[in-house]
């Protein structure tokens, strides 16, 4: 079965070289597919009845979501970025699965997570107790800085993601580490998404908001969504 992983990258890689990309089939409810209205569709009273649904929120953590946190998982332990690191929040936590998933290879014990939508909250807290997780409003300050944010899947459902952005950066503290992903625009036909950046796009966003700092971008998951993660550390030629 091993063997499989291999060959499904060199498919997609294939697939992606000639200008096509896989979708399977959702089992989610069609009324959270065929989504016509981005900004109604992520609204918080859209977003509760999302996270109150048990049946949706079974079908939505599917293998595929699932190897997409563990991907997340590899890129940090690639960059070392949980190296030195104390405090650890993932703004956007959703259900808090990432952190779980985090947490089973790096072993830290104490972790914040943050959502806008106040059901989503009570799932978190019911499946991961031990975490820490609170109601948040990405474009409003939030008073603790941190060592490590996650914000992954979020920006590209925000009217103002440069907003969002600077206040993430605002929660970071010195030689802080963001890590932040988004779909690839390229393949990205959801329409309950605002934002479809490809890799290019993607990279000028993250470098005209991340002046004089570090910065990588790149793709995961296929190159299905992009990455950029952002270190809170001034630039010598900067």
């Amino acid at each position: 079965m091993k063997i499989l992983k291999p060959v499904k990258r060199i498919v997609l890689g294939l697939f992606d070289t000639l200008g096509y990309s896989i979708t399977k089939k959702s089992r989610i409810d069609s009324k959270w597919i065929n989504v016509t209205n981005a900004i109604e569709h992520n609204s918080k009273d859209q977003m509760d009845k999302f996270y109150s649904d048990d049946e949706t929120l079974m079908n939505y953590f599917d293998r595929e979501r699932i190897e997409f946190y563990k991907e997340i998982v590899n890129l940090a332990k690639d960059r070392d970025i949980f190296s030195g690191v104390q405090s650890i929040v993932d703004a956007g936590c959703g259900t808090g699965h990432l952190l779980y998933y985090l947490q089973q290879e790096f072993g830290f014990q104490r972790a914040t997570g943050l959502e806008y939508s106040p059901e989503a909250i009570k799932v978190a807290k019911k499946k991961f107790p031990h975490f820490d997780f609170y109601e948040f409003d990405i474009y409003k300050t939030w008073n603790q800085k941190f060592d490590l944010i996650l914000c992954t899947e979020v920006l590209e459902h925000l009217l103002y993601p440069d907003d969002a952005l600077g206040n993430l950066f605002s929660m970071m503290k010195d030689n802080g580490r963001l890590l932040i992903t988004v779909p690839n625009g390229r393949f990205d036909t959801f329409g309950g998404h605002i934002n479809f950046w490809s890799p290019e796009s993607w990279e000028v966003f993250i470098r005209k908001n991340s002046k004089n700092i570090y910065c990588e971008t790149g793709l995961i998951h296929g190159n299905s969504a992009n990455y950029a993660l952002i270190k809170k550390e001034i630039l010598k030629n900067g």
